[in-house]
């Protein structure tokens, strides 16, 4: 029967008896023959119900003034059907009804005389369910691949078909295909542990639910597990595969077998370490029958925690008689690291002076030393009110207690450390970044000027005194360089990628060398200054020699700063020992001093003493800690003594080596042949914005047959690049309005858009010398770098190499 038709009553009884909402319609056309609206022909008690309005009010009339709000949407569903004269058999879309959204699967089918009938059937709940099954599936996704459990799917034979990220991380592997290729039949469980037995198992039972077992991971050492598992079966009981999740719970079997005798004792123990060490205290009296226990800290400066644990001790008496008692102890603990036991009859005047023990009718007090690290941390003392003898057969289950109590200890104390230690870290790297970063531009570039303009008169001087002069200058400037390169260099000292560069050295020279350095700004400040070289027997010695200058001047610095009047003294000696020169170098002066209570401060990386740097002229707080890095690092030791008011006295320790045959590298002589270029007029681009760096390049090119065209900025750097022909650009990287990264890149676009020319040569000129700084030069488009400062002929030759490659 033809549902689709009207014209009687009976065929309009069964269109209103059609359970899910019917329409008629009427296709209205504009011009030139577009489809505009519908009319609304027919429609049943089920659409009047899904709509909301009487058939009255929609036969008839137009869709688009029936249902204003969901045209739009329904006529945009539909129209690839109208246009193309096709039925719709199902299909699905949102609409809005009542002010409501709803989602709707339509059943459409055409009749002569642009007639179309339409059969609604509300999927609302189905869509909401398929929505929540992929919201479901997607939290299954992020579970599976963020777990920190390992979760798994393997063939019956061992072969790895799925696996986590955590399985990949647990056995070491980089990826999952590399994991994939091992087969846990063959190479998975270590020994003592077999797959056979889980195979077993698993296939008895159909599931196992934690299985301990031992695994080898990739580079074969081995890690326990406990994994749980279930057997997947087709429809003829055949077993597809295996799936499961893995728990690496090594450190528990660690645990499990060191403390096995003591599990019962430690049955209470939780995560939280403030309550074990209740708990602790606790057992500790219960193992000597004893009514009473406190636990106290040794550091006292932890406000955050509580600094005693009592157990059954009243709280009135404990927190105002506590103290009393433990300084009455304290002398027994810090006599050795054993137990001790007292009672009343041997030390009643200790009895007697406390309130506590006198209250409680105390008889004899057990005392253990609880040690985190090495260093005491607190005791622990067990109060009896009888006399014991069990200390002795007790004595191995309390050490293992007291252990157990360092261990909570160190828990509470890195749970509180943890975020001090991480937020100190963060703020000291991102000091020392900084820090470094600008230093090293603020210190070389106006270097640049001093080593440059120095080395090109002393170049064409002939005075002999102003030559020396302008050597001092030279030599002091390379001095300064060598310090700022190390400074630039003291972000890699903690990782060890600083080495020592070894030689043979002149110690009694290099003495003599930093101490007339500092010898002018003693006298400045009417300073007594001595040097006694006396003990120096040994002159010559293989090392780091540089360093030790570099240690030494760290050190007269230091004194002579804070030191107002009285002396600066300096004492070395040397002595040979079989292969090896033993070295001592004291500095010591009568400045302001250090409190000896802050002396294991003062080698702090960035930090400063208020009252040791009370002085106008502060440092950067990385000096004496740098200098013990560098004694360090050539395997000495460096001490301080002194007092506030006293002064100070550093003692540096170092053994070097036996002075070597080996032959030493001669200096670059600076009249080398230079490189010939063939005869033309090379033309330079120097884009430079300080006006001493400008001056002094084109004083070292003057010799030269180059024309030098000098900007200040990276955008009239580019626009003499458009405009002009080079051979080579020199771009300094930090400038106004355009820095060199950017119009470097600026002149590299060009290249490719316009097809300028060839490939020219751009050469940093950076005060930058970190790595990274260098690395950002090259990625930014540029071909080499030179850095601030630079030597006149290390200049010459690094242009001279470059064009003659070109």
């Amino acid at each position: 029967m033809d549902f689709f038709r009207t014209g009687n009553k009976k065929n309009d009884q069964v269109i209103d008896n059609i359970p899910l909402p019917y329409i008629k319609e009427k296709i209205i056309y504009g011009n030139p023959g577009n489809q505009v609206d519908f009319q609304i022909l027919e429609v049943n008690s089920a659409f009047e119900a899904m709509s909301g309005i009487e058939r009255k009010e929609m036969i008839g009339k137009y869709y688009s003034k029936v249902f204003p709000e969901s045209f739009a949407e329904f006529d945009k569903n539909i129209s690839y059907y109208l246009e193309n004269k096709k039925s719709i058999t199902q299909y699905n879309f949102e609409i809005y009804l009542k002010s409501m959204a709803i989602w709707l699967d339509i059943f459409m089918k055409f009749h002569p005389d642009d007639i179309i009938t339409i059969i609604f059937n509300d999927c609302s709940e189905r869509k909401k369910n398929e929505n929540a099954l992929e919201e479901s599936e997607n939290r299954f996704r992020s579970l599976y691949d963020n777990s920190t459990t390992g979760i798994y799917r393997t063939t019956p034979d061992g072969k790895i078909l799925m696996a986590n990220n955590a399985i990949v991380k647990m056995l070491g592997f980089g990826s999952f295909e590399e994991l994939a290729e091992r087969n846990l039949e063959s190479n998975g469980f270590s020994s003592g542990h077999s797959r056979s037995d889980f195979v077993k198992l698993i296939e008895q039972n159909d599931s196992i639910t934690g299985y301990d077992s031992s695994w080898t991971r990739k580079d074969g050492s081995k890690i326990y597990v406990s994994e749980s598992a279930r057997a997947i079966r087709d429809n003829k009981g055949n077993i597809l595969y295996y799936e499961g999740t893995i728990e690496d719970i090594t450190m528990r079997k660690i645990a499990e077998n060191e403390i096995r005798e003591l599990n019962k004792l430690f049955f209470d123990l939780g995560i939280d370490p403030l309550t074990n060490i209740k708990i602790l205290v606790k057992k500790a009296a219960e193992l000597f029958k004893s009514k009473f226990s406190i636990y106290n800290r040794e550091n006292e400066g932890r406000t955050s925690i509580s600094n005693h644990n009592y157990y059954n001790i009243p709280k009135e008496i404990a927190e105002r008689h506590s103290h009393e008692m433990i300084k009455l102890f304290s002398g027994y603990l810090k006599q050795g690291k054993s137990p001790f036991y007292i009672n009343r009859k041997t030390d009643s005047e200790i009895f007697k002076k406390s309130y506590l023990l006198e209250s409680l009718k105390i008889k004899a007090c057990i005392g253990f030393p609880v040690f985190v690290d090495g260093e005491l941390s607190g005791n622990l003392y067990i109060l009896c009110s009888e006399n014991t003898k069990e200390l002795e057969k007790k004595a191995e289950i309390i050490a293992t207690l007291v252990k157990a109590l360092s261990l909570e200890q160190a828990r509470l104390d890195s749970r509180e450390e943890l975020i001090l230690s991480r937020k100190d870290a963060e703020e000291a790297n991102k000091a020392k970044g900084q820090f470094l970063a600008n230093m090293s531009h603020e210190i070389r570039t106006p270097l640049n000027g001093i080593m440059g303009f120095s080395e090109i008169l002393l170049y064409n001087e002939h005075d002999n005194q102003k030559k020396e002069m302008l050597k001092l200058i030279e030599k002091s400037g390379q001095h300064l360089l060598q310090i700022v390169e190390d400074l630039l260099d003291y972000s890699r000292l903690g990782a060890g990628k600083i080495k020592l560069h070894e030689s043979n050295f002149e110690l009694y020279g290099i003495i003599t060398e930093t101490t007339k350095f500092f010898e002018r700004e003693a006298k400045e400040k009417n300073l007594q200054y001595s040097v006694n070289l006396e003990e120096v027997y040994i002159k010559e010695m293989f090392g780091d020699g540089f360093k030790l200058k570099q240690v030494l001047a760290n050190l007269l610095s230091n004194a002579i700063k804070f030191t107002d009047k009285g002396n600066v003294a300096i004492f070395a000696n040397s002595n040979q020992d079989g292969e090896k020169v033993n070295v001592q170098l004291i500095v010591e002066d009568t400045g302001i001093g250090i409190e000896n209570t802050q002396l294991d401060r003062i080698f702090d990386e960035f930090k400063q003493l208020d009252y040791y740097l009370i002085k106008k002229s502060k440092g950067t707080g990385l000096g004496l800690s740098i200098t013990k890095k560098l004694v360090e690092m050539m395997g000495g030791v460096i001490s301080v003594e002194g007092d506030k008011g006293i002064g100070t006295r550093f003692i540096v320790e170092v053994d070097f080596k036996v002075k070597t045959n080996i032959k030493e590298e001669k200096p670059m002589n600076d009249n080398i042949d230079e490189i010939e270029l063939e005869t033309k007029k090379v033309k330079i681009l120097l884009a430079e914005d300080n006006e001493a760096n400008q001056f002094l390049i084109k004083a070292i090119v003057k010799s030269k047959d180059w024309d030098l065209t000098v900007v200040d900025d990276g955008e009239m750097a580019v626009e003499k690049y458009k405009n002009g022909s080079f051979d080579l650009i020199l771009m300094d990287v930090q400038m106004p309005i355009m820095n060199g990264y950017e119009a470097t890149k600026a002149i590299r676009e060009i290249e490719m858009d316009d097809g300028k020319g060839e490939h020219i040569q751009i050469i940093a000129l950076t005060a930058f010398a970190m790595k990274s700084d260098k690395d950002l030069c090259i990625e930014a488009g540029m071909d080499d770098y030179i850095s601030k400062p630079f030597k006149r002929q290390q200049f010459l030759d690094k242009i001279l190499n470059i064009l003659k490659s070109n």
